[in-house]
């Protein structure tokens, strides 16, 4: 017997439903950006009201920041899982191919449209919960790398994380703008990047 879109509705709880808003809300925003995304396709896609979205989040502004915050805590677990007790964290980051994670493409490209919007609190609260998060763990991961020999000690860390971001956002910038490119070759640059953070092998002797 078929279930009804109306019974499924019933049968979610109030935290499964915002958990699908979340996700469906993710998708949109990341798809057509914070203007042009309406709570009404978001309603739909995720099979409730708009009234149902306004129960869980009092405006769209608030809706965004939950998604990009979202977002960032999933992006971070998928990253987890990457880095496990890998001696060379970054190393592990750049070449599992993260950047071409749905959700952690997603993250990128909410943390773009977040900047443009930044007077608004809420969502200025967002995003430097989510760069923070970035730089925090970068920094630790770069620091682990120092202690193994494996980086460069004359590097501060927290300027390391703070390049990383900037080239995050490179290539999310990349990857929104030229579709048709590989995401090996937008890789690249972060691989450049930590080539520049390694210790030069010590040369041989004569």
């Amino acid at each position: 017997m078929a279930v009804s879109s109306e019974t499924v509705r019933l049968r979610m709880t109030g935290d499964d439903r915002r958990a699908q808003i979340l996700a469906v809300g993710r998708e949109v925003f990341a798809e057509r950006g914070f203007h042009a995304a309406g709570t009404a396709e978001i309603a739909a896609r995720a099979g409730c009201s708009e009234p149902t979205i306004y129960k869980h989040f009092p405006s769209k502004q608030a809706l965004f920041a939950a998604v990009l915050e979202d977002a960032t805590e999933r992006t971070r677990e998928h990253i987890e899982q990457i880095i496990g007790d890998t001696d060379d964290p970054i190393q592990a980051i750049v070449e599992s191919g993260c950047g071409s994670h749905e959700v952690v493409a997603q993250t990128w490209r909410l943390r773009m449209l977040a900047i443009t919007l930044l007077d608004d609190p809420q969502i200025r609260d967002a995003i430097n919960h989510s760069v923070g998060a970035l730089r925090e763990r970068f920094a630790a991961a770069a620091s682990t790398s120092q202690e193994r020999g494996i980086y460069r000690s004359d590097v501060d860390p927290d300027q390391m994380a703070w390049m990383w971001l900037g080239i995050t956002f490179a290539m999310g910038y990349r990857r929104a703008v030229e579709e048709d490119v590989p995401f090996d070759r937008i890789a690249d640059l972060a691989r450049m990047f930590v080539r520049t953070l390694r210790v030069a092998p010590a040369e041989e002797a004569p």
